[in-house]
C-alpha cells in the first residue's frame, strides 16, 4: 500500500507540474498545445518535469501490477 501511495503522490504531483508549466498557454486560450515548444523557459521545465514525474508514477504502478497475484 505504500507503494501505490508514492505512486500516486509522483502521479498527482507530474499533474499538477504538467498544468502550472501550460498556465501560460491556458491564459491565452490555447488549450490544445502538444509538446514544449510554444511555452517559455520556465514553463518548458516545469512541463518536462511533470512528464518525468508521471512516467515514474507509471513505471512503480506497472511493478505494482506486475507483483500483485
Amino acid at each position: 500500500m505504500g507503494c501505490l501511495g508514492v505512486a500516486l503522490v509522483f502521479a498527482a504531483s507530474g499533474v499538477a507540474l504538467v498544468f502550472r508549466g501550460k498556465l501560460p498557454l491556458y491564459r491565452q486560450r490555447r488549450f490544445f498545445t502538444f509538446g514544449s515548444a510554444a511555452l517559455p523557459e520556465v514553463g518548458r521545465a516545469l512541463y518536462r518535469r511533470g512528464y518525468g514525474f508521471i512516467a515514474v508514477a507509471v513505471f512503480l504502478m506497472l511493478g505494482l501490477l506486475l507483483t500483485t497475484e
